[in-house]
């Protein structure tokens, strides 16, 4: 019962604020609107050509990638014994 009230009072709430934004009076809105309709259209230019780039063959794939972190190698000695 609550809830219902209350999502009245904001549905009642939005309209009145709505209702505050309304008007009639964009005389001056419309003037410019034909004013800039009235403008004569130029054309757009043309995008440049795209160049060709050539393709290239990555040829580390061995390799370490190179966004992962290094991976620390340590030399080991040999033991005594065995």
């Amino acid at each position: 019962m609550i809830a219902r009230s209350t999502g009245g009072i904001l549905v009642l709430i939005c309209i009145v604020i709505l209702a505050g934004c309304g008007g009639s009076n964009f005389a001056d809105l419309e003037t410019y609107t034909a004013e800039v309709d009235a403008r004569p259209s130029t054309p757009i230019e043309p995008l440049p050509p795209f160049e060709q780039v050539q393709p290239f063959a990555y040829q580390a794939g061995g390799k370490r990638q190179p966004f992962e972190s290094p991976v620390l190698v340590r030399k080991v000695g040999r033991q005594q014994g065995v």
